[in-house]
């Protein structure tokens, strides 16, 4: 009943749920289980969306996340997972807004700070806001692949293609990530190396 494995098993149901068509049988599903046990209702909220979301439906887990947050308003982790829904939905500015919420409860937040500036760099022209954000949690945590590979992005939109590859090879090869690789094809690309570009693209997508 609470053993290591009950969460993540709460939520292989409602994944088998989703994928054969019962998408309101799991929302169903995980009410129940928030009623029988509230006091673990935003684990249980977060995993139902992340069900959603993992299923290609943003527009339910945003419907699950806006709820929960009417719940629990504070909640960093929903805040979160709400701020990745929403810019995977297309709404950059929305997901902007709950990030800087975030950043400004904790400022020391290192995946907030990435998540702030990686999405200012792909939605937005402010690049040099974008840096300063990922540069405050690249000093926080300077070993990250996550952030070093949007550390590259942004010097890429800057301009600075040299430090950018820098970054993005280091980030590649501590997690040889997919994203990570193809913003650093892109990089090589335009930096002009076709054949280390065309070498790594071969290896990431035999890879993934």
């Amino acid at each position: 009943e609470d053993g290591d494995h009950w969460l993540a098993a709460q939520a292989g149901i409602g994944r088998t749920l989703v994928a054969s068509g019962a998408s309101t049988a799991a929302g169903e599903f995980f009410d129940g289980l928030v009623a029988e046990d509230p006091e673990a209702s935003v684990d249980l909220r977060l995993a139902e969306g992340q069900v959603f979301s993992d299923a290609g439906e943003p527009k339910r887990a945003l419907a699950v996340y806006d709820a929960a947050l009417g719940v629990a308003p504070d909640d960093q982790d929903l805040l979160y997972a709400r701020a990745l829904v929403l810019e995977q939905d297309g709404d950059a500015p929305a997901a902007e807004n709950d990030l800087t919420t975030l950043v400004k409860r904790q400022p020391d937040d290192a995946v907030a700070l990435n998540a702030l500036g990686y999405t200012l760099t792909q939605h937005t022209d402010r690049y040099a806001e974008a840096r300063g954000y990922i540069q405050r949690a690249l000093v926080l945590q300077p070993g990250d692949p996550a952030i070093m590979d949007s550390m590259g992005w942004v010097e890429y939109r800057l301009g600075d293609k040299p430090l950018a590859l820098q970054y993005l090879q280091k980030a590649y090869a501590v997690e040889p990530d997919p994203e990570i690789a193809a913003h650093l094809v892109e990089v090589l690309l335009a930096s002009g190396d076709k054949d280390g570009a065309h070498a790594l693209w071969l290896k990431a997508s035999a890879a993934d």
